[in-house]
């Protein structure tokens, strides 16, 4: 989904991604916070960790999901 959603956005086949089972925004935002499912969805090389991504203004549009 994530790189579907870089499409949309217009990003092309440039995008990272945080994923977790369940998790809040603030969940993956604080560090002490553990997130379920965070190292098995994260194993990847586009994995960045929100915060940091959010924080260094590389990106056009952030796309957050819950269901």
């Amino acid at each position: 989904m994530p790189a579907m959603l870089a499409l949309l956005a217009g990003a092309g086949d440039t995008y990272a991604s945080q994923l977790g089972w369940g998790a809040s925004l603030r969940d993956h935002w604080e560090p002490d916070v553990p997130v379920n499912g965070l190292v098995e969805e994260n194993a990847h090389d586009l994995f960045r960790a929100a915060d940091k991504a959010m924080k260094s203004g590389a990106y056009n549009a952030v796309i957050i999901i819950k269901w």
